[in-house]
């Protein structure tokens, strides 16, 4: 492919009084000089597209109708930009030739603002977006790519001529590098979520892809990645320094990349905004800013050429120099620099970084062409992540923009066959299509890359780590990441990692080979050569372990290493691991020695030494010191389990990977993974082992979550059955139960009674020696050491450290359990446990939660049982603890709403169905209960707490309900004397859960009767709680109809109160109004359609009487129906949408509802959201809400009924919405307030191609609504608003009216007049105001010499109205009967009549109707042709399509701008050009073919993709013209013909060979073999093989002996089948 034509152009900009004034040159020509320029957009459009791209998807994904507004403006910027420039005249000699010419162009744009303009210049030229003119669609050219650079160098600096490619550097090793060196910091304060940061490795990532693919094609030139670390300014420097005294100079670096944050702010004592970058602070987690010129100079002193930000707002150019990093940078003497203007999301960074380095460093572009290719990504996947899970387009390719002379500057030479790379025509990554793809659920790390970026703090602060957590967290799969990054990235000299759980170790010498082989590997150390010889085998007897300590501890001593021990506790703890073979004892004490060593290097003075990570399960570090006979006192690292969300990601791709189709899941599928994933304490191997027993055991998903909780296996054969025993987990356990004493693995068993929070080592003790028989409890007596008697359990809990199963959490207060010690450890309790057994030890677990509890409270700790433990007490108790057990006090807190917030929201119905199971068994064994009042008491509570739990449904209430009847039947059997002054509150409180019950299952029997029971309660609760007044409301003023729930709930408050004051209830919420069908349907009535008061305006001026609004005929989506109307957004006035704290309060609200599970409020929240937006005209918001609505209820498995519901609000809302649109296009505005409108005031129309109305404002509407109520009801006002512009004033009418005894029959008639103007009865208004003025003329117009008489134009004008009423009834009837030219000949009269006679009629009122009867006109051939067009109707839209050519040849459509009828006639020929090629009307395609193509040339913007697709549809036709041709000469028997037309193919298919740049549909193919087959069999006029060549008909040649040369059928011949799968054994593609 030959390199492409290159066109450069430079902008020269000098600042203006206003805007700038630039030279263009071409190619170093000046071509125009002192070309004004100005921004195309105003303060608060640029604050709206700021909002667009920095907070829309981030925050306000719903705002669709802003962030179209936003993109409408984007869209027009570039072509403002051009019109200003007129850089389309510049280029037009060298794209005349674009369609015909094959030739690749590449254009380069220059922006420069000389330097000589320097200082703190706020409005430079770099602050406009020009990133956008390398749309390719902008230009009319379909090879053509563009690269946008900026620069602030002098007009009259010299560029180079040529590319220039700056050198790699050559290692030691020969190697040809390119050095990139890598800043990271992050604050690492908390755990950030998906909203608050961005992953630390970002940037790296990126380039160790592309580190990968250089490695594995075998460049000439490899990357050599490097990161600072700790991100510190210091350590920065420090590296640089480092380099430079290493490799001898400075420049070694060619690339710096700051993935960190920026900020823009003011500096102590300083006026001017600065720009900083936020490095790591060097003392805390936290970040401290460093001003850009700072680090400027730094980049300077080490001659860095090329450094890329992608810091937000590092190229931010509106705040002044200093606040511009990139541009501070480029003045410190770096080359090239590349930094985002705006804010930048993570996917977007994501996906442009990997195709800017893939460009920049496999592809060998230069640096502005691979930025330019990374934008160009960025623009073919506008798609974002967006908050609710939802995903937004947002069109931000050109956040991304460099500085300096970046497209002659190439940093590698290309690893393809051809040169450099063409933009969009040859860069197409396929591997970044989306910035996170998914990870094969057995490799790569889940959610811990703050981790690792806090662990190499953690190591540079430290000579030693010890990281440690529970079995099966992760620990060796994120230090295998860690090593393979530090590798990559050169931390150190070398890394060096054991891990005893894979690596085959049998003796302590082991350990020291395999850490020698690695250092080998890694260093190049020729001194030790010669030595290593002399280290025999290890087979033999003078195997010398001295000389290998000796060679590590030297190597180790030159180089900095990290030293990596994973699974120290496999070979070192007490007890042996199935994990690997047991060493000796002289290979752990030679292990010991080898540690004790290391740890005194890493603790010398040496600079260099090695750094050590200890990794093991056990929580504390003292037993490792105590082994190895050093305390050395590590840094303590706990890895815990994953975040929800990275758990959540991980548990998808678990259960996708067993055929669960998760993408179709309900909410309900979805909260019972959250609900599981939180079971199992986000810990990975639990997930990566549970998760696919759901399908092993045939479980519904559904039911997976009870079953987990409940116990999935029963015994340890069940294990086996599902090669669950398999796991490692329970190989461990396996091993435990095989090495351990029976008595041992019993109380290691005993944990897995708990899930997470256990009760103290202690109080498993007394669980043991109440449960265990006797040969168990033998185990624990060992005659030799009864000193350990008392000591046993801390011996055992001291096991289950070591292997991981448990952590002591809080001091001792509770141990933590193993998820998966849980699960195994209940299947093997069962040999322990007999049926008769199992009643005790269940007891015994309920009363020691309950103990637990107790202590917890008492002392205040904020501790508290978790909720899957509750449960399994509920569960123990309806089946084997007696009620006399039961631990009341610790179900009580099954009434705190805050313990069931952490589950999600569809599971909190199984504790509730397990409390009404509960208080169904109470009432059953209420005689063998104690305590009755006890228990009343919590049977009480607890339903009163069904009433503060919002999302309950009917069958809860009717539960409620059926207990509350059988609490009232047992309130007999308390003690009376005891419980008598107790007996009222309980069966009012009883009475209370009816009448709630009863009112919201809409019971007002039920109501009824459970009131009047209240009532007679009323005197003896009065009495009983000592009040004046009665707790309940009034029933005379309570409709028992509606009763009040705020005022009920008020009462139990009180009743609780009064009966035990330490008890404090739940705090009662309000219930939710109506869920999904009850918010749809209460609120339907709600969304009117939006009155315009600019169509009222409008009216009113023009005297139109009420109309029905035009409803379309045809059901068309909002954007085609506004093409067909050429409706433009672009016309109406641009209002700024300022985010209100109202604003942000419901979009926080929603997003709490969403993170709470609670799909109820998020329903709630969304409806009003529908209103909100809907009341505001921002109907695509509002569809965007609808949307969610119907994604909710998808989710939740709604009924159909609530869907139709929803789809019938969304016709309605769409319906009115084209009636607004249709009234905003048809009629003009009388508005002022921009210039696209006609002004009544001069009395001259504007442009009459601009008749679009401006959006009102929400106070405009108010405002004239205010007045016209007004006006309407009070005869004075109306009278005053008449006269208000009259030069005799209104002071008449206040002396009728203040004197009306004097005037009470003028006052009188005026009242008469407004009457009959507000009755619209005209003729009666006119001779009431005949009467008046033949009264005020003699009376008060002769007090006060009043002439001419005021009523005058008053009655003028209500005689023009009545005068031009009938021409525009008239006229409006024959728009409604499509007769325009009965229409546009009653506005010819209108029109001459108001040029005779003055009125309020404008000449651009006349011209508003021209122009809507011109657009009704229009209107009516869309809908017309759009509807034929679907109905596959060919002639019919082809005799449409001809008449709208006659419209617009007679000037029918005058009024209608050129422009626009281009569109409509584009949008009708692709409609055309697509019938007639299913139609096979192959010379209509053509013609309609050739006059798009011609249009296409016309067009400001021509589409580039649909000029393509009509060539293709153009070649389609011709291929299919030549195809039936010769079909029909091969039936004439035209043989020479035939030969002509397949002349005539082979022509098109070479046509379609020599354009391989343009996109396609469908191929053709014409193999030479074929062509050549097919001409011998006409030259011997052999019809039948030339038919089965072309057509596969069946026959042999009639010609067997005489055939020509070409006329062989072998030739097709394969007889090992066709690589094509062509049928028959022969091949056609030959």
């Amino acid at each position: 492919m030959p390199n492409p034509k290159r066109v450069s152009l430079r902008l020269i900009a000098r600042q203006a009084i206003d805007g700038w004034v630039v030279e263009v040159v071409k190619d170093g020509t000046t071509v125009r000089h002192g070309v004004p320029v100005r921004d195309p957009l105003s303060p608060d459009q640029r604050s709206t597209c700021r909002w667009y791209l920095e907070q829309y998807v981030e925050y306000l994904p719903f705002s669709v109708d802003r962030a179209k507004e936003a993109e409408l403006l984007l869209e027009s910027y570039p072509e403002d930009l051009l019109r200003q420039l007129s850089l389309r005249e510049v280029l037009a000699a060298d794209f005349n030739d674009a369609p015909s010419n094959l030739n690749s162009v590449l254009l380069s744009i220059e922006v420069c603002h000389g330097s000589n303009e320097g200082g703190c210049s706020v409005d430079t030229i770099h602050g406009l977006f020009w990133e956008l003119l390398e749309d390719p669609e902008l230009w009319c050219h379909p090879r053509l790519a563009v690269v946008v650079e900026r620069s602030v160098s002098s007009p009259h600096s010299d560029r180079p001529s040529q590319t220039s490619r700056l050198d790699c550097w050559k290692q030691a090793d020969g190697t040809l590098t390119l050095n990139v060196l890598v800043v990271v910091a992050r604050k690492l304060t908390q755990t950030p979520s998906m909203n608050d940061d961005i992953s630390p490795f970002l940037a790296t990532d990126a380039l160790i892809k592309v580190q990968k693919i250089l490695a594995d094609t075998r460049s000439p030139i490899q990357i050599n990645l490097e990161i600072v670390r700790p991100g510190t300014f210091a350590s920065f420097v420090n590296h640089l320094e480092g380099a430079r005294a290493i490799h001898g100079k400075h420049g070694y670096f060619h690339v710096v990349h700051f993935d960190m944050h920026g900020s823009i702010g003011t500096r102590k004592g300083k006026l001017n905004n600065y720009g900083f970058l936020h490095f790591s602070h060097p003392e805390s987690d936290s970040t401290t800013p460093v001003p850009g010129h700072v680090v400027g100079k730094v980049l300077e002193q080490f001659e860095v050429p090329f450094v890329v930000l992608n810091a937000c707002e590092s190229a931010r150019a509106c705040l002044g120099d200093d606040a511009n990093i990139a541009q501070q940078f480029l003045k410190h003497g770096v080359r090239s620099v590349l930094g985002m203007s705006f804010k930048i999301a993570a996917s977007a960074a994501a996906i442009f970084l990997e195709a800017f380095y893939h460009a920049l460093l496999v592809r060998g572009g230069s640096f502005s062409e691979a930025a330019a290719a990374g934008r160009s990504i960025l623009r073919m996947n506008p798609m974002r992540p967006a908050r609710y899970n939802r995903q937004q387009r947002r069109q931000d390719s050109f956040v991304a923009i460099t500085y300096g002379p970046g497209l002659d500057c190439v940093l590698a030479q290309s690893t393809y066959s051809w040169q450099r790379p063409f933009m969009d025509h040859t860069i197409l990554l396929p591997a970044i299509c989306s910035a996170a793809p998914l990870t094969p659920v057995t490799e790569g790390l889940h959610g811990r890359d703050f981790d690792l970026l806090k662990l190499e703090k953690r190591l540079l602060q430290t000579h030693c780590v010890y990281m440690h957590g529970l079995a099966g967290v992760g620990k060796s799969v994120f230090l295998n990441r860690a090593v393979s990054l530090w590798k990559s990235t050169h931390f150190v000299d070398a890394v060096v990692a054991i891990d005893f759980s894979k690596d085959v170790i049998l003796s302590g010498e082991d350990v020291s080979l395999a850490m020698l082989r690695q250092l080998l590997s890694q260093v190049s150390v020729p001194q030790y050569q010669s030595r290593l010889w002399t280290i025999p085998s290890r087979s033999l007897q003078s195997y010398n372990n001295v000389m290998v300590d000796t060679i590590l501890t030297e190597m180790l001593s030159e180089i900095e290493s990290i030293i990596i021990f994973d699974g120290l506790d496999i070979p070192l703890m007490p007890h042996p691991s199935h994990l690997a073979p047991p060493l000796n004892e002289r290979s752990v004490s030679y292990l010991c020695q080898l540690m004790n060593s290391l740890v005194a290097l890493s603790q010398n003075s040496n600079k260099k030494k090695p750094r050590l990570m200890f990794a093991a399960r056990r929580a504390d570090a003292q037993w490792l010191e105590t082994l190895i006979s050093r305390q050395f006192q590590p840094l303590l690292y706990e890895l815990e389990g994953l975040d929800l969300a990275s758990a959540i990601d991980l548990s998808h791709q678990v259960l996708q990977a067993c055929g669960e189709d998760t993408q179709q899941w309900s909410y309900e599928d979805a909260d019972h993974l959250v609900g599981i994933v939180q079971l199992l304490a986000c810990n990975p191997s639990a997930l990566l082992g549970v998760l696919p027993l759901q399908r092993a055991l045939k479980i519904e998903w559904r039911l997976f979550y009870r079953a987990l909780h409940h116990g999935l296996f029963a015994s340890a054969s069940d294990l086996e059955r599902v090669d669950f025993g398999a796991s490692r987990f329970s190989r461990e356990i396996y091993h435990a139960s095989v090495n351990l004493r029976k008595g041992h693995f019993f109380f290691i068993c005993l944990f897995s009674l708990y899930w997470d929070e256990a009760v103290p080592v202690a109080a498993l003790r007394s669980i043991f020696s109440e449960t265990a028989n006797a040969s168990l409890r033998q185990d624990f007596h060992i005659p030799s050491r009864p000193e350990l008697y008392e000591k046993w359990h801390l011996i055992l809990l001291s096991f289950a450290l070591d292997r991981g199963y448990v952590r002591v959490g809080d001091g001792g207060a509770c141990l933590h359990i193993h998820p998966l010690l849980t699960i195994v450890g209940r299947a093997y309790l069962s040999d322990f446990i007999t049926p008769a057994d199992r009643k005790n030890l269940r007891t015994l677990f309920c009363s020691s939660l309950e103990s637990s509890h107790s202590l917890f409270v008492r002392q205040k700790r904020g501790l508290r049982i978790g909720i899957a433990n509750i449960l399994s007490s509920v569960d123990f108790c309806l089946t084997d603890v007696p009620p006399n057990n039961w631990p009341l006090s610790l179900f009580a807190d099954l009434s705190d709403p805050t313990l069931f917030s952490t589950l999600p929201l569809t599971i909190r119905s199984l504790p509730q169905e397990q409390i009404f199971q509960l208080l169904k068994l109470l009432s059953a064994k209420f005689d063998e209960v104690e305590q009755k009042e006890r228990y009343m008491k919590f049977f009480v509570l607890v339903l009163l707490h069904i009433f503060s739990t919002p999302e309950n449904s009917s069958q809860t209430w009717e539960r409620a309900s059926e207990l509350s009847f059988i609490g009232l039947r047992l309130l007999p059997l308390l003690d009376q004397q005891n419980a008598a002054l107790n007996t009222q509150v309980y069966q009012s409180c009883l009475l209370m859960v009816q009448l709630l019950s009863s009112s919201l299952l809409e019971d007002n029997t039920g109501r009824q009767r459970s009131w009047q029971a209240l009532m007679s309660l009323k005197d003896e609760l009065c009495e009983r709680l000592g009040q004046k007044g009665s707790l309940l409301p009034d029933p005379k003023r309570l409709d028992l109809l509606s009763v009040g729930i705020d005022d009920i709930l008020s009462v139990i408050r009180d009743i609780q109160d009064a009966h035990d004051p330490n008890m404090e209830p739940s705090d009662l919420c309000n219930f939710v109004l109506a869920i999904a069908l009850g918010l749809i349907e209460a609120n339907k009535a709600e969304l009117p359609l939006p009155t315009s008061p600019r169509t009222e305006t409008c009216q009113e001026s023009t005297a139109i009487p009420e109309q029905k609004a035009l409803e379309p005929s045809l059901d068309v989506d909002i954007d085609q129906f506004k093409r067909m109307l050429g409706f433009d957004e672009r016309n109406l006035l641009s209002i700024p949408m300022a985010n209100t704290k109202a604003d942000t309060n419901r979009n926080k609200a929603l997003e709490n509802s969403y993170q709470a599970g609670d799909w109820r409020k998020s329903l709630e929240h969304h409806e009003r959201m529908v209103i909100e937006a809907w009341n505001g005209f921002r109907c695509q918001e509002a569809e965007q809400h609808i949307e969610s609505i119907r994604a909710i209820l998808t989710k939740v498995s709604a009924p159909r009924e609530l869907f139709d519901a929803l789809d019938n609000i969304k016709r309605v809302m769409q319906a009115k919405y084209q009636d607004y649109l249709l009234f905003c296009t048809l009629y003009q505005s009388t508005s002022e307030d921009e210039g696209h409108t006609a002004k009544d005031a001069s009395g001259e129309s504007e442009s009459t191609h601009r008749s679009q109305m401006p959006h009102p404002t929400r106070q405009d509407m108010q405002d004239m609504a205010v007045a016209m109520k007004e006006c309407n009801e009070n005869p004075r006002t109306w009278w005053e608003w008449w006269e208000r512009d009259s030069s005799q004033g209104c002071r008449w009418i206040a002396q009728v009216y203040d004197n009306s005894a004097r005037y009470s029959e003028e006052a009188r008639l005026m009242n008469e007049v407004h009457g009959a103007c507000m009755a619209k009865d005209t003729n009666a208004a006119l001779s009431l105001i005949q009467r008046l003025d033949g009264l005020c003329r003699d009376g008060i117009f002769a007090d006060y010499d009043l002439r001419p008489s005021p009523l005058r134009r008053i009655r003028d004008h209500f005689e023009t109205a009545l005068c031009y009423s009938q021409i525009l009834h008239d006229w409006q009837a024959a728009l409604a009967n499509n007769d325009f030219k009965t229409a546009k000949a009653l506005l010819d009269s209108l029109s001459a009549s108001v040029r005779l006679n003055s009125n309020n009629l404008t000449p651009g009122n006349i011209e508003a109707l021209y122009v809507a009867t011109d657009r009704e006109l229009l209107l009516d051939f869309t809908l017309q042709f759009h509807a034929a067009a679907k109905a596959r109707q060919l002639s019919s839209c082809q005799k449409l399509y001809s008449r709208f050519l006659e419209l617009v040849d007679k000037a029918e459509l005058s009024r209608i701008s050129p422009e626009e009828i281009m569109l409509i006639k584009s949008d009708a020929l692709g409609m055309l050009m697509q019938q007639t090629v299913e139609d096979k009307k192959w010379n209509d395609g053509i013609s309609y073919c050739d006059e798009f193509l011609t249009l296409c040339n016309g067009l400001r913007k021509c589409d580039l993709e649909a000029r393509d697709s009509c060539v293709q549809v153009k070649f389609t036709c011709e291929w299919g013209l030549a195809q039936e041709e010769l079909t029909a000469a091969e039936t004439n028997l035209d043989f020479d013909r035939c030969i002509e037309f397949v002349d005539a193919l082979e022509k098109l298919y070479e046509t379609q060979q020599a354009t391989p740049g343009r996109a396609r549909s469908q191929f053709v193919f014409l193999g030479p073999k074929h062509v050549a087959f097919v001409k011998g069999s006409y030259r011997d006029r052999c019809l039948r093989c030339a038919r089965w060549s072309r057509q596969r008909v069946p026959g042999d040649c009639l010609l067997p002996g005489g055939r020509g040369p070409n006329h062989n059928r072998s030739i097709f011949r394969v007889p090992f089948g066709c690589s094509h799968h062509c049928k028959g054994g022969y091949c056609w593609f030959m």
